[in-house]
């Protein structure tokens, strides 16, 4: 944290990180103690990276991702608590290249049923404008289409739309945090 940002802490976010300092050391020392150990013990995390390492190893998981904080147009939703981000290319896109798009910026394109879990969880979204999730296809007489969300007469619509043809500026797309 940058030297700028925390001369704008007030009081309570310093009683925070102190307390939270205190609390960490409290723990450490008594664990010290339950192992008989000493200072000189936990000198060794000063002077030994490679401890450092090893101690880290057991506290993150392996592959654990950073927690990247929502931003806005993303959604946490309760299926399994995905990310989701709802995308406006504000220009006209074929599907393959709003997929190829999104992947490089980690994201995949929804499911069918994670589209349902999402109109569930956000239905005021989708009286707006199309929301279209890439993810799945069902076959309709001789090409795919994908989910699309929509209103229509003052109801929200599930349904669906060719997902070979070009998408308009107006559309949304459905994407999920990888």
């Amino acid at each position: 944290m940058s030297r700028s940002a925390r001369k704008d802490w007030n009081l309570d976010t310093l009683l925070s990180v102190v307390g939270f300092v205190f609390e960490l050391t409290r723990v450490i020392v008594n664990a010290l103690r339950k192992h008989n150990g000493t200072i000189d013990h936990l000198r060794r995390l000063i002077k030994e990276p490679d401890l450092v390492d090893r101690v880290f190893d057991l506290i993150v998981p392996v592959g654990s991702v950073p927690v990247k904080p929502i931003s806005p147009n993303e959604y946490l939703i309760p299926v399994g608590d995905k990310v989701f981000l709802v995308k406006h290319f504000n220009r006209e896109i074929m599907s393959e290249d709003a997929i190829a798009e999104m992947d490089k910026l980690g994201y995949r394109p929804a499911t069918h049923i994670e589209t349902y879990s999402f109109q569930k969880a956000r239905p005021d979204l989708h009286r707006q404008f199309w929301i279209v999730a890439l993810g799945s296809f069902a076959m309709h007489d001789d090409g795919e289409c994908v989910a699309v969300l929509d209103s229509g007469s003052g109801r929200r619509i599930f349904g669906r739309s060719w997902f070979d043809g070009g998408w308009d500026a107006r559309n949304r797309f459905l994407f999920v945090r990888k």
